[in-house]
């Protein structure tokens, strides 16, 4: 995706046609409630759940919410971004910045654990 949005803000920038994608992570919502047939509380209570997984997880310490997708996508789309082309804006908390270390992160605690076990 991001090839692709470089090569055709190159190829149509000489028209004044500004190129730009929005690469979303992964944002708390009732989708994957839905999709297993959940309606009202219990799907609320999957995205309750989501959102607590997926802050422990981001840099940024709290899960991402569609408007937080919208207002890139906005900004992109107005005068404020009007010098920008050929950007792939990924808004995922900092996910795609590469592992993240924490010491109250569960699953690091777990893996030290395992670590620091002796082996047979």
């Amino acid at each position: 995706m991001a090839q692709l949005t470089r090569t055709t803000a190159n190829e149509l920038g000489e028209s004044g046609i500004r190129v730009n994608a929005v690469l979303p992570g992964a944002v708390a919502t009732s989708i994957f409630a839905r999709a297993a047939g959940l309606h009202g509380d219990e799907a609320q209570a999957t995205v309750e759940a989501m959102s607590q997984v997926l802050s422990d997880l981001a840099p940024i310490r709290r899960a991402g919410r569609p408007i937080d997708v919208a207002e890139a996508a906005l900004w992109l789309a107005g005068e404020g971004s009007s010098f920008v082309t050929g950007q792939a804006l990924a808004v995922d908390g900092g996910l795609t910045t590469g592992s993240l270390y924490r010491e109250d992160h569960p699953k690091v605690e777990a893996l030290v654990h395992i670590l620091a076990s002796p082996t047979d």
